[in-house]
């Protein structure tokens, strides 16, 4: 691949990794906390009202989809959009230089990409979990129930 092609699979790889890891927050948080008040008056939806994991998928209407899509995109084609004369994943519109040092800025930057890929890999572990157990992590943990397979009689 040209190096065009290889800094675009960078870009995509440190914001994949950086909502992975928001993800991965997200997930385990939905068992420990949850906001307080209504998700949707119309709907007469409220947080508490919400699962926590996959089904929450199926809880939030279709307007709070639609609303969770735009601002993304928002966020992603006006407020955060890679320009490209800078660094993958540096996506700063004020004058901030992230590390003056050249060593820590790699190796910052290389944990943020081992980081992210690990966050990549432990949502989809959670999620594929909870399809196997039908329960999230944090319930799991609590069950005491740790067998990724709990209809086989280990």
């Amino acid at each position: 691949a040209d190096a065009a092609t290889l800094k675009r699979y960078r870009c995509v790889e440190i914001k994949h990794g950086r909502i992975a890891q928001i993800a991965t927050i997200g997930y385990i948080m939905g068992d420990v906390w949850t906001f307080p008040g209504y998700l949707s008056k119309a709907a007469d939806v409220k947080f508490s009202d919400v699962p926590a994991g996959m089904g929450a998928l199926q809880a939030v209407p279709v307007a709070g989809w639609a609303q969770i899509f735009l601002f993304a995109g928002l966020l992603e084609t006006k407020f955060f959009k890679q320009d490209d004369d800078k660094e993958p994943g540096d996506l700063a519109k004020f004058n901030w230089v992230r590390y003056d040092d050249k060593e820590l800025k790699e190796r910052k930057l290389l944990s943020e990409i081992k980081n992210g890929r690990l966050a990549m890999m432990a949502i989809m572990g959670m999620m594929v979990q909870e399809q196997v157990t039908g329960m999230t992590t944090i319930a799991q943990l609590k069950s005491g129930a740790l067998s990724p397979f709990p209809h086989i009689d280990l």
